[in-house]
């Protein structure tokens, strides 16, 4: 028997535990130390080679009842297969098929009322860092026809849901406050089959909240997410106006109001969005969100691929994130108390997609993906009312328009070209595929193609991936019952296999 179980992770949580993750059954299996080390040594080698070198170490008795572990394991759940998965995803699919998914509706419209913005933040999509697959910050604003369409197709499409969403984005969407208002009055006028199912949301810097647009926000049930980077000198290290100056004053104290409006249930419409730079004292954003008693909805690096901070990537652990990151071990560990509310907007969600993930008891012929079926979560429309995924994928992957409807053999081929690209050789025998976050707006190419990952992008996940696992079994080690309380907390958008 060789055993070189590709989809094979071995765990070391600092030398106090040892496990084995199987991709192929999603599952984490405690292992003793001899045993983790007859594993480390087994690499590709022939039972005999193992046995010899192990015979320097362990009696044969040992070393007989480990091989019959490892063929318990491989005959149970195929763990020791010499080959990784059969498919990575799943096969072609044609016209019918993508009808048929995207009949289903979708859970959320997203408006791009404007291109304009009144700040330039240095790290946006959009300040042109990004190369020529995202705009730019432009003077283009969505007209009301074509709103309106948008909200007619959505509502067409989806109007038996029993929740659906509107939102809007932008540039800067509160910059066509008219606009919003309007959608709202409008989206509500219909014969929805769930009235009660519908939400509006949407993302702002939280310059323009005036006391009317405050007002109408909370009579309307809009869920706002204002974007917050921490105290005032961080906050104003990225997020400046057209003309170089910080916008703290000007977000905060409006954030403030808006809050302190919401009261209650409605409180959680209020909600903050934190983005941090190579260049963000992250202990500081930590003080000031605990001080402030700000629990941020969610903590992100900036996007990948800045021009402007490409040199600065991989210097987290300067800016506090690995003393914080150990400090939020510690506490959800038991072993020191700490307020991790800012914390957890950081790195709670790995976790929880680790305590949630699908553990299987047959082998896994297939992996599946990070990425949704285009038009079935989400559809995000531009300005000028052309469908795209979402906001995050770039201008080059249009899926249809608000005229026309989803353009379907558009969308069958943006599938099957996912699907064939992610399922080379190299993704089947990946250990960490169903972990993985690839998605259509890391292959996008500026005419519009399909090509696969980068190599970089697939092991900084594979690194990160790895020591997320080793901590989630060092803080279990410490507290068996420390994730139990995500039990009840749904993963929105993730595992929904393309």
């Amino acid at each position: 028997m060789r055993t070189p179980h590709p989809l094979v992770k071995l765990i070391d949580t600092a030398g106090k535990g040892h496990y084995l993750y199987d991709g192929k059954t999603n599952r984490i299996i405690k292992i003793s130390s001899n045993m983790y080390r007859f594993l480390t040594l087994a690499g590709n080698r022939l039972e005999e080679e193992l046995t010899v070198e192990l015979q320097q170490e362990h009696k044969n008795e040992d070393i007989v009842e480990g091989l019959n572990v490892l063929e318990r394991l491989d005959n149970d759940f195929g763990i020791f297969a010499e080959s990784g998965l059969r498919r990575r995803t799943l096969g072609p699919i044609g016209v019918e098929d993508a009808q048929a998914v995207l009949e289903k509706g979708s859970s959320q419209l997203i408006l791009e009322v404007t291109e304009a913005c009144n700040f330039r933040c240095r790290y946006c999509v959009f300040s042109g860092g990004y190369g020529t697959q995202r705009r730019t910050h432009g003077n283009r604003h969505m007209p009301w026809n074509v709103a309106q369409a948008a909200i007619d197709f959505y509502y067409a499409q989806s109007r038996v849901l029993r929740n659906t969403s509107i939102g809007w984005y932008g540039g800067e969407p509160l910059i066509r406050f008219d606009l919003i208002r309007k959608c709202v009055d409008y989206a509500r006028s219909l014969d929805w089959v769930y009235p009660e199912g519908l939400h509006f949301s949407l993302t702002t810097n939280g310059s323009l909240l005036t006391d009317e647009i405050i007002e109408f926000l909370v009579a309307s049930n809009v869920g706002v997410l204002i974007s917050l980077d921490g105290p005032q000198n961080e906050h104003d290290r990225n997020r400046v106006t057209v003309d170089g100056k910080g916008t703290f004053s000007r977000v905060f104290g409006r954030a403030q109001c808006l809050v302190q409006r919401m009261t209650g249930e409605d409180n959680r419409k209020a909600r903050f969005l934190t983005i941090y730079a190579p260049d963000t004292d992250l202990l500081a954003v930590n003080d000031f969100f605990v001080r402030q008693q700000i629990a941020p909805e969610r903590t992100s690096p900036i996007s990948p691929g800045h021009d402007g901070f490409s040199s600065w990537v991989g210097s987290r652990a300067d800016m506090g994130a690995g003393e914080l990151y150990e400090k939020y071990c510690r506490t959800v560990g038991g072993l020191e108390s700490h307020n991790i509310s800012f914390m957890k907007s950081m790195f709670e969600e790995d976790f929880i997609r680790i305590y949630k993930r699908e553990i299987s008891t047959v082998l896994e012929e297939t992996g599946g993906t990070g990425a949704c079926f285009p038009g079935s979560h989400r559809v995000y429309v531009s300005v000028d009312g052309i469908f795209h995924m979402c906001e995050r994928t770039p201008n080059t992957l249009p899926i249809g328009s608000v005229w026309k409807g989803f353009d379907v053999p558009r969308i069958v081929e943006l599938v099957n070209t996912f699907r064939r690209v992610m399922d080379s050789r190299d993704c089947r025998n990946c250990w960490a595929v169903r972990f993985c976050p690839i998605c259509y707006v890391h292959l996008a190419t500026n005419d519009g193609q399909l090509i696969p990952p980068a190599s970089a992008i697939c092991n900084a996940h594979r690194n990160n991936l790895a020591e997320r696992l080793a901590t989630y079994c060092r803080i279990l080690e410490l507290n068996p019952h420390a994730f139990d309380y995500m039990e009840d907390i749904h993963l929105v958008g993730y595992a929904e296999r393309s």
